[in-house]
């Protein structure tokens, strides 16, 4: 008879938990500086969003990208071929 096996579950090192929680709570070092002790006239948008990239919330990465100008570029607008112009009413074959 054997016995049964204990699946182990690895975790992660201890440097990767360090870095983790640095990278946690630098993000909300940097919300809370922005939001708390920065002038309103200082206000940096850019300074926010990489704060809430660091700690992870949803969406905020595309915002950050598009803010900072590297995210994918939008489709160029259809150019629509210009109208042909008209013949002017005062030329040389208008009634009058």
């Amino acid at each position: 008879m054997s016995t049964p096996r204990r699946s182990r579950t690895r975790r992660p090192g201890t440097v990767t938990l360090v870095k983790d929680l640095l990278s946690y709570l630098g993000g909300w070092a940097l919300i809370v500086h922005q939001a708390v002790f920065v002038p309103p006239a200082d206000f940096n948008l850019t300074l926010v969003l990489l704060g809430g990239t660091l700690v992870g919330i949803p969406g905020v990465g595309q915002l950050l990208a598009l803010r900072t100008g590297s995210g994918p570029l939008p489709d160029p607008p259809e150019e629509s071929p210009s109208p042909s112009p008209l013949p002017s009413p005062s030329g040389p074959g208008a009634n009058r």
